[in-house]
């Protein structure tokens, strides 16, 4: 499956001229040209990116486009392009939970290597995200058996310790 990217940006030109670069890389491109319109596409679909302008139609609507995204899709990951003197704002948004930020006007290359290098740890994220739900289910406390005072006396001890570092033998006769 390919990855999936929304770009953002209320300047259609820059828009397709990323759409055509994804697509032209691999990437299942898609484009928005507003915060409205990219909230809406966000409802509808899963994207692993959004590449978002800082200032969208208003100032501020990257950020809270950014903002909506982490609220409701943690897993994707947010790529800001700013006009050149916000860097400082950039960075801010990347203190909101942006992922980096490319300023305008922007080099295809640099711009794919950051797409490429942030979908590898949105990879990387979510096969973490599910081999620690597997772990949890596999190996949870409620899978242990035993019944007797003994035994409930050995869960007890368990739990005590379960959240802390410490290394804990039991022994005792099996069966």
């Amino acid at each position: 499956m390919k990855p999936a990217i929304l770009a953002v940006d209320d300047e259609r030109a820059i828009c397709i001229a990323i759409q055509r670069l994804l697509a032209s890389s691999g990437y299942e491109a898609d484009t928005a040209s507003s915060r409205d319109e990219a909230i809406a596409k966000l409802a509808r679909g899963t994207y692993h990116l959004v590449i978002t302008d800082l200032d969208l139609k208003q100032p501020d609507d990257g950020v809270e486009l950014l903002r909506h995204v982490k609220q409701t899709a943690p897993d994707t990951s947010v790529i800001m392009i700013t006009a050149h003197g916000n860097e400082r704002r950039a960075v801010e948004a990347m203190k909101l939970g942006a992922a980096d930020y490319v300023p305008k006007p922007f080099d295809d290359e640099a711009l794919l290597t950051k797409v490429q290098r942030e979908l590898e740890r949105v990879a990387e994220r979510r096969e973490t995200r599910l081999l620690r739900e597997q772990v949890a289910g596999t190996y949870r406390f409620e899978s242990l058996v035993g019944k007797s005072p003994a035994m409930q006396r050995v869960f007890d001890v368990i739990r005590k310790v379960a959240d802390s570092d410490l290394t804990v033998l039991i022994r005792g006769p099996s069966g």
